[in-house]
């Protein structure tokens, strides 16, 4: 399956309508693997891991690129939107949906709020109740047990606070 022609770390992912190459495949560390036919969800999940990767290992051709936007998708309902992760105030837990609340809109979606934030920086987003997770850059004050940000005052849960102070500190 040309083995030596991967000698530099690429981020390759693998579709085909045959199954007999999957092994040899993650022999030469790909990053995900499509027996065809897939759905687009499943495309998807296998770019974002790629996006994901890419996060972990920083390269200096991408320190060049780093002011560029950095953006995700999520379904909601039968489409996908393209959202910019630095327009993102925080998000919401609401029963079965999750509210993303960004600069300009909300945007609801069936979907956990765990999901979402696994598609999330890290660094940027901490969770600061079982149903709340903040944008730390837009933070603008924390008053007792609440974060505000713009006119949204978001509660926070006791067992979050420690975690939180000792982030912003």
């Amino acid at each position: 399956m040309g083995k030596e022609i991967l000698l530099f770390p690429v981020k390759v992912i693998v579709t085909t309508a045959y199954s007999e190459f999957v092994i040899d495949g993650y022999e030469l560390n790909i990053v995900d693997y499509l027996l065809e036919p897939f759905r687009f969800e499943r495309f998807l999940k296998a770019v974002n891991k790629v996006v994901d990767s890419n996060k972990k290992v920083k390269k200096p051709i991408l320190e060049a690129s780093e002011t560029l936007p950095k953006r995700i998708f999520i379904r909601q309902n039968k489409s996908h939107i393209q959202l910019e992760i630095d327009a993102i105030l925080f998000v919401e837990a609401s029963g079965n949906y999750t509210k993303i609340i960004t600069k300009t809109e909300t945007i609801t979606i069936r979907d956990k709020i765990s999901d979402i934030l696994e598609s999330l920086p890290t660094n940027d987003f901490i969770k600061v109740h079982k149903s709340f997770a903040v944008a730390t850059q837009y933070i603008n004050k924390i008053d007792g047990n609440r974060i505000h940000i713009q006119d949204h005052i978001i509660p926070i849960g006791k067992l979050y606070k420690a975690n939180l102070l000792k982030i912003l500190n």
